[in-house]
């Protein structure tokens, strides 16, 4: 038969691991396991608007683009023939080639724009890597069109290129 005093221990080691498991281990992990959750469901929440602003605009962006690379495929093939040429006149309709040309650079920058703007509250550090290399790829192109001295010498307008350097 067993003692009361081993009765006591059998007993009081339950209560006391529970007492400290309550008091103590509990709290503890809920802090945890409360930032965690937290943690995962802010990033999870901006994964998820960055891909809807993506999906949003990314049919008409590639749309731009599409049309855009068909013109530099044209402009390649006909370049000889000056069509591009306006001799300082941008205002004459009858240019339509140069005029639609800026036309599809314009679309596709603007719509790098709209979809940066949509993007600007949101952390794109955390974004899955196909949607951050997509991102860096329209930030790319408008940073390519933008750059003043990829038109340095070529156009009719003056501008200052050491603007923000």
């Amino acid at each position: 038969m067993e003692s009361f005093n081993e009765k006591i221990v059998l007993i009081g080691i339950p209560i006391i691991a529970s007492i400290i498991t309550t008091l103590i281990i509990k709290p503890i992990a809920d802090k945890y396991l409360y930032d965690f959750k937290l943690e995962s469901d802010y990033k999870a929440e901006q994964r998820r608007k960055i891909k809807d602003v993506l999906s949003k605009h990314k049919v008409h962006l590639l749309k731009s683009c599409e049309s855009l690379n068909h013109r530099l495929w044209n402009f390649l093939n006909n370049h000889p023939k000056n069509w591009h040429d306006v001799n300082g006149d941008f205002s004459n309709v009858d240019k339509y080639y140069i005029q639609s040309f800026v036309y599809r650079i314009l679309s596709v920058i603007a719509w790098v724009q709209i979809i940066e703007k949509d993007l600007i509250f949101l952390d794109t550090t955390i974004s899955k890597k196909e949607d951050l290399m997509l991102i860096k790829y329209f930030r790319l192109i408008e940073q390519t069109f933008c750059d003043l001295k990829l038109y340095e010498g070529k156009t009719v307008l003056p501008y200052n290129l050491d603007f923000g350097h």
